[in-house]
């Protein structure tokens, strides 16, 4: 077998997965939403989105028009063979068919429950505090409390999780 050495995107993509018996789980930055983003390094680079980037490096370009949807339904999964081409339609019908769709309240709410951060004003002081203290970085707590760097910045700045209404 020939000698394979990996290109500089390929390093930084597989540093950020860690493969389990079945989906292979993007932990590095996430969008909001839950879909793993990442630089590619170089004059060419920019943010993708890693299961994008996933399938074409295993399979090839992404047709004009065309999405890239999880047959596991977990956003963050960037295993090839979970991976598939389709039209947004099929996206959207893919997602009625498995009751996540927003006419579906209680599909909705389990999303919300086993995806969402559970984060508090209190949890958001607490990063707040850390922060403070020093020796943390934003990411390191966007990590810690579930979240992006990103909305990590926007509690410190007080942008986010500002102080509750009072009662």
């Amino acid at each position: 077998m020939a000698n394979y050495t990996r290109t500089a995107p390929e390093l930084r993509f597989f540093a950020k997965v860690t493969k389990t018996n079945e989906c292979w789980l993007w932990t590095g930055h996430k969008s909001p939403t839950g879909y793993g983003r990442f630089m590619l390094p170089g004059p060419d680079g920019g943010v993708v989105q890693a299961h994008r980037w996933s399938y074409q490096h295993h399979h090839g370009p992404i047709p004009n028009g065309k999405v890239v949807m999880h047959t596991c339904d977990v956003r963050n999964c960037v295993n090839p063979e979970h991976l598939r081409i389709g039209t947004q339609g099929d996206n959207l019908q893919d997602m009625r068919e498995k009751g996540r769709h927003v006419g579906n309240p209680e599909g909705v709410r389990e999303w919300m429950r086993t995806n969402a951060p559970k984060l508090t004003y209190e949890l958001a002081e607490e990063l707040r505090a850390e922060y403070a203290k020093g020796g943390v970085s934003q990411r390191e707590l966007g990590e810690r409390y579930g979240i992006s760097r990103e909305h990590a910045r926007d509690i410190i700045a007080r942008k986010r999780w500002q102080a509750p209404p009072a009662s």
